[in-house]
């Protein structure tokens, strides 16, 4: 059987308590141990939920008097799930069978290991870190001349390809929206934009494939320094066309925004 040091590690590893059989049997009669851990093994992948697996065990190992294992056995109930209501309420069951000597032995004694694990483990679960839903942050610069945009075309990025967006970027931490745009288009175009020609005309709240993003699309009509394009390794075009008459080959969720700023809607959802 391949399965032994796993049912061993199982007592050893998760009810804390290493069989004092073991060694014994393996040593002098590996067939029995072969034959015991058969068993154990059929049980440990059985019908029966873990929680109700290791309640049972637990009234078994108390009504043998066997402390250590019952409290194991009942840690490791709650452990996956029993509360201390079932866990109670079962010996109750058993008392009625067996008297209350039960309690007054070893199950008083599991039920008090596990009301302590279950407080053990509501203080690491304040400990532990909550994580929380966030979204990747980006900007997108509209710049505007007499009535055109000016377009990017993406080349070998990895998405998009081949068409056309606008300057844009993720927003690092520690910055505004607006420095994030002016760092975007200083970094693509070569530009210097003041904050206050910097105007944020939409949020979009985008579903991707596996995340989802917060854009924010900025309209700027002024700015200083010549165009040029800073990233010839992800843009291998910049051009101006009408904002009326946007190219077919474009990054679908930018043409979209676009066609909303020119319609006034200041909040779009992309994706959903």
């Amino acid at each position: 059987m391949n399965d032994f040091e796993n049912i061993l590690n199982y007592y050893k590893n998760e009810l804390k308590w290493n069989p004092p059989f073991a060694e014994a049997l393996s040593k002098y009669s590996p067939e029995a141990l072969k034959g015991y851990l058969l068993m154990r093994e059929s049980v440990q992948r059985g019908h029966l939920p873990k929680k109700t697996r290791e309640l049972i065990f637990t009234l078994l190992d108390s009504l043998d008097d066997e402390t250590s294992g019952a409290k194991s056995h009942a840690v490791a109930a709650v452990e996956a799930g029993l509360t201390m209501e079932e866990l109670v309420e079962a010996f109750a069951i058993v008392t009625i069978v067996k008297g209350i000597n039960v309690l007054c032995k070893s199950g008083i004694e599991a039920i008090e290991a596990a009301e302590k694990r279950l407080e053990d483990m509501k203080l690491e679960a304040r400990k532990k870190p909550v994580k929380r839903f966030s979204m990747i942050v980006a900007v997108h610069l509209f710049l505007i001349k007499n009535n055109k945009i000016l377009l990017l075309r993406r080349f070998n990025t990895g998405y998009g390809d081949g068409c056309y967006s606008v300057a844009a970027g993720h927003v690092d931490g520690d910055e505004t929206i607006i420095n994030a745009m002016i760092r975007e288009a200083k970094e693509e175009i070569n530009i210097d934009i003041d904050d206050s020609k910097l105007e944020i005309v939409q949020v979009m709240h985008r579903k991707c494939e596996d995340h989802e993003r917060v854009d924010y699309f900025l309209a700027c009509k002024e700015w200083t320094g010549n165009i040029s394009n800073n990233e010839p390794h992800k843009c291998d075009d910049l051009a101006w066309f009408n904002i009326n008459a946007l190219p077919d080959n474009m990054v679908d969720y930018v043409k979209g925004a676009i066609n909303n700023y020119i319609n006034n809607v200041s909040f779009s959802q992309f994706g959903w």
